[in-house]
């Protein structure tokens, strides 16, 4: 079969890139909530993925090279809480579900007590492989959402 259309492998998530994992992320949590999802422009500020269905969430996405590290830094929670006003202004809508998505290993203690305290949830390497089992996700599915309009630059809300 033609390779855009094979479905995605857990060895294969570590082989996307920055952008194709931020796109990689939108279909796959698209499907796991049955919701619309959206990249922002690459000048995000804190939120790569608008997720809007019968929860509305603001995703945050970081691409390792070391898929076996553990993530061990708090701006993944600090920009995705920051978001979460900006952009519940700017669009008028309220996102009540924040997500911090990482292809490692594991988040250190420190990371998971910070999304603990915000209400952030932590999806690691191993949630993301249990999901692709239950929801695949193509090579084309990535680049369909890759070529999608974005919603653009940082958004402002209007007085």
């Amino acid at each position: 079969p033609e390779q855009s259309v094979i479905d995605l492998q857990a060895c294969d998530i570590d082989t996307l890139g920055w952008q194709s994992f931020e796109a990689f992320c939108a279909v796959l949590l698209g499907k796991v909530y049955d919701a619309q999802t959206q990249l922002t422009a690459v000048n995000d500020h804190g939120c790569d993925v608008v997720l809007r269905g019968k929860i509305n969430a603001l995703i945050q996405c970081k691409f390792s090279e070391r898929s076996d590290a553990v993530y061990n830094s708090e701006d993944i929670v600090k920009d995705i809480c920051w978001a979460q006003q900006k952009y519940n202004d700017a669009l008028h809508e309220e996102f009540k579900e924040l997500f911090a998505i990482s292809n490692v290993r594991e988040f250190s203690r420190r990371v998971k007590q910070s999304a603990k305290s915000s209400n952030v949830t932590l999806i690691d390497r191993t949630k993301l492989i249990q999901w692709l089992k239950r929801y695949p996700v193509t090579r084309n599915e990535v680049a369909q959402k890759l070529a999608k309009e974005r919603i653009e630059d940082y958004p402002t809300a209007t007085p």
